[in-house]
């Protein structure tokens, strides 16, 4: 398993550090806590799930014409 910080797992989607520790503790993603200090590692493969997810809803969108 590959792990990254919040700081990388953010940017792989696009958000924020702090928001990658809510979709954590809310369990969107996995990961674990580092002995010591506690930083939080983020699952790649957990990353990877959530893309892919955004991806599939957000091509099933479409566009409403504007009236006029």
């Amino acid at each position: 398993m590959e792990f990254v910080t919040t700081t990388e797992a953010g940017r792989m989607l696009g958000v924020g550090p702090d928001t990658i520790k809510k979709y954590y503790e809310v369990g969107i993603i996995d990961g674990h806590r580092l002995p010591g200090r506690g930083d939080l590692r983020i699952e790649v493969a957990s990353l990877e799930r959530v893309k892919d997810s955004r991806t599939r809803v957000s091509s099933t969108v479409t566009t409403i014409p504007a009236a006029g």
